[in-house]
């Protein structure tokens, strides 16, 4: 068995940071199911405006509200405004195609890509995909 991207939500945005919560991080619900992420499901995020990298799980923020918030011992690796990569994994015998959610400035879907599809779908969840090997933001 090897390990396996599962999904990657691209250039988050830190909406929030409560050193004071009960740990963890919070995202936007549809940014979730965008992804295909399940709430409390393991995460990595790496934080580009600072180079941290940590694990912990996610909790559904709010459908709608475009929340990204670092929560507890979160909340010290990094600020409102922080660009970070939130990735999951899978164990799996060979690789199956993950979705890569692309987010703009104020988290909203910018667009979904597919790493690894041989012939992608139109759309995801109503955002449209694209090819990641055309994509500058990869």
């Amino acid at each position: 068995m090897k390990v396996f991207l599962a999904a990657k939500l691209h250039r988050l945005r830190v909406t929030d940071a409560d050193v004071n919560y009960a740990g963890s991080v919070a995202i936007d619900e549809e940014i979730l199911e965008a992804a295909g992420i399940e709430p409390y499901e393991r995460v990595q995020l790496n934080n580009f405006s600072n180079g941290r990298t940590w694990t912990t799980y996610i909790i559904p923020a709010p459908a709608g509200s475009h929340t990204f918030s670092l929560n507890g011992g979160a909340a010290r690796f990094g600020v409102t405004g922080d660009i970070v990569a939130a990735l999951t994994y899978r164990v799996s015998e060979k690789f199956v195609p993950a979705r890569v959610v692309v987010l703009d400035e104020n988290n909203h879907i910018e667009r979904v890509s597919v790493y690894g599809a041989d012939e992608a779908e139109t759309m995801v969840d109503g955002a449209e995909l694209c090819d990641p090997a055309q994509s500058p933001v990869f």
